[in-house]
């Protein structure tokens, strides 16, 4: 049987690395490290605005109960509305009780998105989609 062999490295070989890689122009270390415990904790995030109101629309066309059977145009647009009404509550509420805390990546590593930015990209999704 093989005998398992131990390989440690010293800090000075980690700096060296660390720096190679820089200077490389890849990622920091320690944004790959930040990157790997905020996808653990399921806070880094990509949110498509666009399909969540489409998302949410989609359930209160279901969740009508008009008699008919099928929902006509202008119901489906209040719906839209409603939909992207409920999101925007959603961002502000969670924003103002401390409990949204949504990242994203981007070239600068991971950062957490602001509440300003975040209803930016849900108005830019519902202009996108309604339009």
């Amino acid at each position: 049987m093989g005998q398992s062999v131990k390989l440690s490295i010293s800090n000075e070989g980690l700096e060296y690395y660390r720096n190679r890689i820089q200077q490389s122009g890849q990622e920091k270390y320690d944004d790959v490290v930040q990157r790997k415990e905020l996808l653990a904790s399921k806070k880094i995030s990509d949110i498509d605005y666009s399909y969540e109101i489409q998302k949410k629309a989609a359930q209160q066309n279901q969740n009508v109960d008009t008699g008919k059977s099928a929902l006509n145009i202008t119901d489906k647009a209040n719906n839209y509305v409603k939909a992207y009404a409920e999101l925007y509550d959603e961002i502000v509420k969670g924003y103002e009780n401390g409990t949204r805390e949504i990242y994203v990546a981007d070239e600068n590593g991971p950062r957490k998105l602001t509440k300003d930015e975040e209803l930016s990209n849900l108005d830019a999704a519902y202009k996108k989609n309604s339009g």
